[in-house]
Protein backbone atom coordinates (compact mmCIF):
# COMPACT_ATOMS: atom_id res chain seq x y z
CA UNK A 1 0.00 0.00 0.00
CA UNK A 2 3.18 2.22 -0.20
CA UNK A 3 4.81 2.43 -3.22
CA UNK A 4 4.06 -0.52 -4.71
CA UNK A 5 6.35 -2.04 -7.49
CA UNK A 6 4.75 -1.94 -10.71
CA UNK A 7 6.22 -4.74 -12.02
CA UNK A 8 4.57 -8.00 -13.49
CA UNK A 9 7.48 -10.61 -12.51
CA UNK A 10 8.52 -13.68 -14.08
CA UNK A 11 10.20 -16.00 -11.41
CA UNK A 12 10.59 -19.60 -12.78
CA UNK A 13 10.39 -21.87 -9.85
CA UNK A 14 11.99 -25.49 -10.43
CA UNK A 15 10.50 -28.78 -9.00
CA UNK A 16 10.90 -29.74 -5.43
CA UNK A 17 11.74 -32.97 -5.08
CA UNK A 18 11.26 -33.45 -1.78
CA UNK A 19 8.65 -36.14 -0.46
CA UNK A 20 4.91 -35.62 0.70
CA UNK A 21 4.31 -36.06 3.93
CA UNK A 22 2.58 -39.38 5.11
CA UNK A 23 -1.46 -38.60 5.80
CA UNK A 24 -3.82 -40.82 8.10
CA UNK A 25 -7.05 -39.69 6.67
CA UNK A 26 -7.75 -39.19 3.06
CA UNK A 27 -7.02 -35.85 0.88
CA UNK A 28 -8.94 -32.55 2.38
CA UNK A 29 -9.89 -32.11 -1.08
CA UNK A 30 -11.68 -35.33 -1.27
CA UNK A 31 -13.72 -34.79 2.01
CA UNK A 32 -14.62 -31.46 0.87
CA UNK A 33 -15.26 -32.09 -2.82
CA UNK A 34 -13.20 -29.22 -3.33
CA UNK A 35 -10.40 -28.79 -6.16
CA UNK A 36 -7.68 -26.17 -6.95
CA UNK A 37 -6.89 -24.30 -10.12
CA UNK A 38 -3.00 -22.55 -10.03
CA UNK A 39 0.06 -21.57 -12.38
CA UNK A 40 2.22 -23.92 -12.84
CA UNK A 41 5.57 -23.95 -14.93
CA UNK A 42 4.83 -27.03 -17.50
CA UNK A 43 6.96 -29.31 -20.06
CA UNK A 44 7.07 -26.15 -22.86
CA UNK A 45 8.38 -23.89 -19.94
CA UNK A 46 5.23 -21.58 -19.77
CA UNK A 47 3.06 -21.31 -16.77
CA UNK A 48 0.08 -23.10 -17.42
CA UNK A 49 -3.01 -23.53 -15.55
CA UNK A 50 -3.31 -27.01 -13.42
CA UNK A 51 -6.80 -28.01 -11.98
CA UNK A 52 -6.02 -30.72 -9.05
CA UNK A 53 -9.15 -32.46 -6.83
CA UNK A 54 -7.09 -34.82 -5.03
CA UNK A 55 -8.23 -37.88 -6.83
CA UNK A 56 -5.26 -37.77 -9.52
CA UNK A 57 -2.61 -35.76 -10.81
CA UNK A 58 -3.05 -32.23 -11.82
CA UNK A 59 -4.66 -31.74 -14.80
CA UNK A 60 -3.23 -29.04 -17.11
CA UNK A 61 -5.88 -26.94 -18.84
CA UNK A 62 -5.89 -25.88 -22.16
CA UNK A 63 -4.77 -22.64 -23.26
CA UNK A 64 -5.48 -20.21 -25.77
CA UNK A 65 -2.21 -18.45 -26.75
CA UNK A 66 0.12 -21.65 -25.10
CA UNK A 67 1.80 -18.76 -22.76
CA UNK A 68 1.74 -17.91 -19.24
CA UNK A 69 -1.50 -17.94 -17.59
CA UNK A 70 -1.93 -16.22 -14.48
CA UNK A 71 -4.47 -15.04 -11.71
CA UNK A 72 -7.44 -18.14 -12.20
CA UNK A 73 -10.32 -17.57 -10.26
CA UNK A 74 -13.28 -19.99 -10.28
CA UNK A 75 -17.28 -18.65 -10.62
CA UNK A 76 -19.32 -19.29 -7.66
CA UNK A 77 -20.86 -22.56 -8.83
CA UNK A 78 -17.38 -23.52 -9.92
CA UNK A 79 -18.26 -24.40 -13.66
CA UNK A 80 -15.83 -21.79 -15.27
CA UNK A 81 -12.60 -20.14 -14.78
CA UNK A 82 -11.94 -16.53 -15.64
CA UNK A 83 -7.78 -16.21 -15.88
CA UNK A 84 -5.63 -13.92 -17.65
CA UNK A 85 -3.07 -15.05 -20.20
CA UNK A 86 0.06 -13.61 -21.80
CA UNK A 87 -0.48 -12.90 -26.02
CA UNK A 88 2.83 -12.35 -26.82
CA UNK A 89 1.90 -8.64 -26.12
CA UNK A 90 -0.10 -7.97 -23.20
CA UNK A 91 -2.57 -10.02 -20.79
CA UNK A 92 -5.59 -10.62 -22.07
CA UNK A 93 -8.94 -11.78 -19.88
CA UNK A 94 -9.94 -15.54 -20.81
CA UNK A 95 -12.76 -17.88 -19.91
CA UNK A 96 -12.11 -21.36 -19.78
CA UNK A 97 -15.67 -23.67 -19.19
CA UNK A 98 -15.07 -26.73 -17.31
CA UNK A 99 -18.28 -28.41 -18.25
CA UNK A 100 -17.38 -27.76 -22.17
CA UNK A 101 -13.93 -27.43 -22.34
CA UNK A 102 -14.43 -24.45 -24.44
CA UNK A 103 -11.82 -21.61 -24.14
CA UNK A 104 -13.14 -17.55 -24.62
CA UNK A 105 -10.89 -14.72 -25.12
CA UNK A 106 -12.99 -11.69 -23.22
CA UNK A 107 -10.63 -8.68 -24.22
CA UNK A 108 -9.15 -7.15 -27.21
CA UNK A 109 -6.44 -4.34 -26.05
CA UNK A 110 -3.20 -2.51 -25.70
CA UNK A 111 -3.15 -3.14 -21.40
CA UNK A 112 -3.11 -5.95 -18.86
CA UNK A 113 -6.14 -7.34 -17.51
CA UNK A 114 -5.39 -9.27 -14.78
CA UNK A 115 -7.29 -10.45 -11.45
CA UNK A 116 -10.82 -10.86 -12.44
CA UNK A 117 -13.26 -11.00 -9.37
CA UNK A 118 -17.05 -12.09 -9.69
CA UNK A 119 -19.92 -10.93 -7.91
CA UNK A 120 -21.18 -13.53 -5.35
CA UNK A 121 -24.45 -14.41 -7.46
CA UNK A 122 -22.05 -14.82 -10.51
CA UNK A 123 -23.77 -12.43 -12.84
CA UNK A 124 -21.22 -10.11 -12.65
CA UNK A 125 -17.28 -9.47 -12.77
CA UNK A 126 -14.59 -6.91 -12.59
CA UNK A 127 -10.89 -7.29 -13.14
CA UNK A 128 -8.19 -4.53 -12.99
CA UNK A 129 -6.11 -3.03 -16.50
CA UNK A 130 -3.21 -1.28 -16.05
CA UNK A 131 -0.64 -0.08 -19.02
CA UNK A 132 1.98 -2.49 -19.86
CA UNK A 133 4.76 -2.59 -16.96
CA UNK A 134 4.97 1.03 -16.85
CA UNK A 135 5.88 2.83 -13.78
CA UNK A 136 5.34 6.08 -14.84
CA UNK A 137 1.97 5.39 -16.04
CA UNK A 138 0.46 3.21 -12.72
CA UNK A 139 -1.92 5.89 -11.63
CA UNK A 140 -4.14 5.15 -14.86
CA UNK A 141 -4.74 1.67 -13.93
CA UNK A 142 -8.50 1.29 -13.38
CA UNK A 143 -11.15 -1.17 -12.61
CA UNK A 144 -13.11 -2.63 -15.71
CA UNK A 145 -16.65 -4.34 -15.34
CA UNK A 146 -19.14 -6.44 -17.06
CA UNK A 147 -22.19 -8.58 -16.34
CA UNK A 148 -22.47 -11.84 -16.54
CA UNK A 149 -22.73 -14.31 -19.14
CA UNK A 150 -23.05 -11.44 -21.61
CA UNK A 151 -19.77 -10.28 -21.87
CA UNK A 152 -19.74 -6.26 -22.78
CA UNK A 153 -16.71 -4.33 -21.06
CA UNK A 154 -17.07 -1.00 -19.31
CA UNK A 155 -14.62 1.13 -17.22
CA UNK A 156 -15.73 1.76 -14.16
CA UNK A 157 -13.62 3.55 -12.20
CA UNK A 158 -11.69 6.90 -13.40
CA UNK A 159 -9.43 8.58 -11.67
CA UNK A 160 -5.50 9.66 -11.63
CA UNK A 161 -4.75 6.66 -8.84
CA UNK A 162 -3.79 3.72 -9.18
CA UNK A 163 -7.11 1.20 -8.37
CA UNK A 164 -6.58 -2.49 -7.57
CA UNK A 165 -7.98 -5.40 -5.16
CA UNK A 166 -11.77 -5.11 -6.40
CA UNK A 167 -14.46 -6.58 -4.82
CA UNK A 168 -17.99 -7.14 -5.20
CA UNK A 169 -20.78 -6.42 -2.41
CA UNK A 170 -23.14 -8.80 -0.90
CA UNK A 171 -25.90 -7.96 -3.72
CA UNK A 172 -23.28 -7.26 -6.33
CA UNK A 173 -24.54 -3.61 -6.83
CA UNK A 174 -20.98 -1.76 -5.75
CA UNK A 175 -17.15 -2.48 -5.66
CA UNK A 176 -14.78 -1.96 -2.96
CA UNK A 177 -11.27 -1.15 -4.33
CA UNK A 178 -8.04 -0.46 -2.87
CA UNK A 179 -7.19 2.93 -4.51
CA UNK A 180 -4.37 5.64 -4.47
CA UNK A 181 -1.20 7.18 -6.01
CA UNK A 182 1.83 5.33 -6.26
CA UNK A 183 4.14 7.40 -4.36
CA UNK A 184 1.44 7.60 -1.57
CA UNK A 185 -0.37 5.65 1.21
CA UNK A 186 -3.20 4.05 -0.51
CA UNK A 187 -7.04 3.87 0.60
CA UNK A 188 -10.49 1.98 0.12
CA UNK A 189 -13.19 3.53 -2.27
CA UNK A 190 -16.37 2.33 -2.52
CA UNK A 191 -17.91 2.63 -6.45
CA UNK A 192 -21.53 1.77 -7.64
CA UNK A 193 -22.55 0.23 -10.69
CA UNK A 194 -23.26 3.67 -12.61
CA UNK A 195 -19.68 4.54 -11.42
CA UNK A 196 -20.23 6.82 -8.44
CA UNK A 197 -17.45 6.80 -6.32
CA UNK A 198 -17.58 7.54 -2.72
CA UNK A 199 -14.04 7.42 -0.31
CA UNK A 200 -15.08 4.45 2.27
CA UNK A 201 -11.23 4.79 4.49
CA UNK A 202 -8.70 6.99 2.59
CA UNK A 203 -6.55 9.25 4.42
CA UNK A 204 -3.26 9.17 2.97
CA UNK A 205 -1.67 12.24 4.97
CA UNK A 206 -1.75 9.98 8.36
CA UNK A 207 -3.21 6.09 6.94
CA UNK A 208 -2.88 3.62 4.03
CA UNK A 209 -5.66 1.13 4.09
CA UNK A 210 -5.96 -1.96 1.35
CA UNK A 211 -6.75 -4.79 0.43
CA UNK A 212 -10.22 -5.32 1.15
CA UNK A 213 -12.80 -8.39 1.85
CA UNK A 214 -16.56 -8.06 2.09
CA UNK A 215 -18.74 -9.62 4.40
CA UNK A 216 -22.44 -8.37 4.55
CA UNK A 217 -22.26 -4.94 5.46
CA UNK A 218 -18.64 -5.27 7.24
CA UNK A 219 -15.35 -5.00 5.73
CA UNK A 220 -12.32 -6.36 6.49
CA UNK A 221 -8.55 -4.50 5.39
CA UNK A 222 -5.00 -4.13 6.53
CA UNK A 223 -4.05 -0.33 7.98
CA UNK A 224 -0.69 0.98 8.34
CA UNK A 225 0.42 4.57 9.85
CA UNK A 226 2.34 6.76 7.74
CA UNK A 227 5.01 7.11 10.49
CA UNK A 228 5.44 3.30 10.33
CA UNK A 229 4.23 2.32 6.39
CA UNK A 230 5.71 -1.23 6.54
CA UNK A 231 4.15 -2.12 9.96
CA UNK A 232 0.02 -3.54 9.53
CA UNK A 233 -3.21 -4.07 11.65
CA UNK A 234 -6.35 -5.57 10.73
CA UNK A 235 -9.28 -3.65 10.46
CA UNK A 236 -13.07 -3.93 10.47
CA UNK A 237 -15.55 -1.62 10.03
CA UNK A 238 -19.59 -1.09 9.06
CA UNK A 239 -19.58 0.23 5.30
CA UNK A 240 -22.36 2.33 6.44
CA UNK A 241 -20.53 4.01 9.21
CA UNK A 242 -16.77 3.78 8.08
CA UNK A 243 -15.74 6.23 10.02
CA UNK A 244 -15.65 3.84 13.06
CA UNK A 245 -13.46 1.17 13.67
CA UNK A 246 -15.46 -2.04 14.84
CA UNK A 247 -12.20 -4.09 15.74
CA UNK A 248 -8.42 -3.45 15.07
CA UNK A 249 -5.59 -5.42 16.02
CA UNK A 250 -2.44 -4.47 17.35
CA UNK A 251 0.32 -6.84 15.45
CA UNK A 252 2.42 -4.19 13.38
CA UNK A 253 3.23 -7.02 11.38
CA UNK A 254 5.93 -6.28 8.87
CA UNK A 255 4.16 -7.41 6.14
CA UNK A 256 0.67 -7.25 3.96
CA UNK A 257 -1.50 -10.02 6.30
CA UNK A 258 -4.70 -9.91 3.37
CA UNK A 259 -7.41 -10.67 5.41
CA UNK A 260 -10.46 -12.78 3.72
CA UNK A 261 -13.56 -12.99 5.42
CA UNK A 262 -14.48 -17.01 5.51
CA UNK A 263 -17.67 -18.50 3.57
CA UNK A 264 -20.18 -17.29 6.56
CA UNK A 265 -18.33 -14.48 7.90
CA UNK A 266 -17.44 -15.88 11.43
CA UNK A 267 -13.67 -16.30 11.33
CA UNK A 268 -11.26 -13.81 9.08
CA UNK A 269 -7.77 -15.42 7.65
CA UNK A 270 -4.52 -13.78 6.90
CA UNK A 271 -0.70 -13.59 7.21
CA UNK A 272 1.18 -12.50 9.92
CA UNK A 273 4.96 -12.43 9.99
CA UNK A 274 6.26 -13.00 13.58
CA UNK A 275 10.24 -14.22 14.58
CA UNK A 276 11.46 -14.28 11.07
CA UNK A 277 8.85 -16.67 9.78
CA UNK A 278 5.01 -15.88 8.59
CA UNK A 279 2.16 -17.91 9.22
CA UNK A 280 -0.95 -18.66 8.66
CA UNK A 281 -3.66 -16.72 11.47
CA UNK A 282 -7.12 -17.69 11.85
CA UNK A 283 -8.92 -15.56 13.64
CA UNK A 284 -12.43 -15.33 15.30
CA UNK A 285 -14.34 -12.31 14.21
CA UNK A 286 -17.73 -13.17 16.69
CA UNK A 287 -15.05 -13.05 19.78
CA UNK A 288 -13.49 -9.32 18.35
CA UNK A 289 -10.41 -11.21 16.08
CA UNK A 290 -9.39 -13.51 18.78
CA UNK A 291 -6.77 -15.90 17.52
CA UNK A 292 -8.02 -19.71 16.93
CA UNK A 293 -5.57 -21.08 15.32
CA UNK A 294 -1.86 -20.35 13.98
CA UNK A 295 -0.76 -22.65 11.35
CA UNK A 296 3.25 -22.34 10.58
CA UNK A 297 6.68 -22.49 12.55
CA UNK A 298 9.35 -19.70 12.81
CA UNK A 299 10.81 -20.85 9.52
CA UNK A 300 7.66 -21.09 7.61
CA UNK A 301 7.00 -18.52 4.30
CA UNK A 302 3.29 -18.81 4.38
CA UNK A 303 1.58 -16.45 2.78
CA UNK A 304 -2.16 -15.24 0.68
CA UNK A 305 -4.74 -17.56 2.74
CA UNK A 306 -7.81 -18.54 0.48
CA UNK A 307 -10.89 -20.08 1.58
CA UNK A 308 -12.55 -23.05 -0.01
CA UNK A 309 -16.63 -22.45 -0.73
CA UNK A 310 -17.83 -24.07 2.30
CA UNK A 311 -15.02 -22.86 5.07
CA UNK A 312 -13.51 -26.15 6.06
CA UNK A 313 -10.15 -25.95 4.35
CA UNK A 314 -8.12 -22.90 3.26
CA UNK A 315 -5.19 -23.22 0.34
CA UNK A 316 -1.95 -20.76 0.94
CA UNK A 317 0.98 -19.91 -0.94
CA UNK A 318 4.46 -21.72 0.79
CA UNK A 319 6.96 -19.38 -0.60
CA UNK A 320 9.63 -20.76 0.78
CA UNK A 321 9.55 -24.27 -1.06
CA UNK A 322 7.35 -22.40 -4.03
CA UNK A 323 4.22 -25.10 -3.97
CA UNK A 324 0.67 -24.48 -2.67
CA UNK A 325 -0.54 -26.35 0.55
CA UNK A 326 -3.63 -27.23 1.52
CA UNK A 327 -4.91 -26.64 5.42
CA UNK A 328 -8.12 -27.93 7.22
CA UNK A 329 -9.57 -25.70 10.18
CA UNK A 330 -7.50 -28.13 12.51
CA UNK A 331 -4.09 -27.00 10.83
CA UNK A 332 -3.37 -30.32 9.26
CA UNK A 333 -1.48 -30.06 5.74
CA UNK A 334 -2.90 -32.19 2.90
CA UNK A 335 -2.15 -31.23 -0.02
CA UNK A 336 1.22 -30.50 -1.71
CA UNK A 337 0.87 -28.88 -4.81
CA UNK A 338 4.19 -28.09 -6.68
CA UNK A 339 6.05 -26.09 -9.26
CA UNK A 340 3.30 -23.38 -8.34
CA UNK A 341 4.18 -20.12 -9.66
CA UNK A 342 5.21 -16.91 -7.32
CA UNK A 343 3.21 -13.93 -8.64
CA UNK A 344 5.17 -10.72 -6.78
CA UNK A 345 2.65 -8.10 -8.33
CA UNK A 346 0.55 -6.52 -5.80
CA UNK A 347 0.23 -10.28 -3.87
CA UNK A 348 -2.06 -10.60 -6.20
CA UNK A 349 -3.33 -14.26 -6.14
CA UNK A 350 -2.04 -17.49 -8.84
CA UNK A 351 -4.24 -20.15 -7.35
CA UNK A 352 -7.77 -20.56 -6.33
CA UNK A 353 -9.98 -23.45 -4.37
CA UNK A 354 -13.40 -24.19 -4.86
Amino acid sequence: MHKKLYVLCKTAFSDIGEKVMSIMRSDVLKETGSKVVYSAKNKKGFYGLFLSDGTQKALELPSLFGNDCITPVFSPNGTDILYSEHNGNNFELVQFNLLTNKIKRLTYSDQDNYAPVWAKNGRRIAWCRVPIKEYKFANLAEIFVSEWPSFKERKLTNNSRMDSYPVFSQCGNYIITESGKVDELFGLFMVDWAAREIPLVYDPQHYGNGIPDVYKDYVVYEKCSKNNPGFFNICVINKNQPEQIIIETEWQTPCNPSPRFSPHGDKIACHRKNNGGTQIVILSFKNKLKEELVIGSDQSQLYLPRWNRDGRCIAVEDRRKQRIIIFDLHGNSRKLIRRYRGQRFMEIYNFDIF
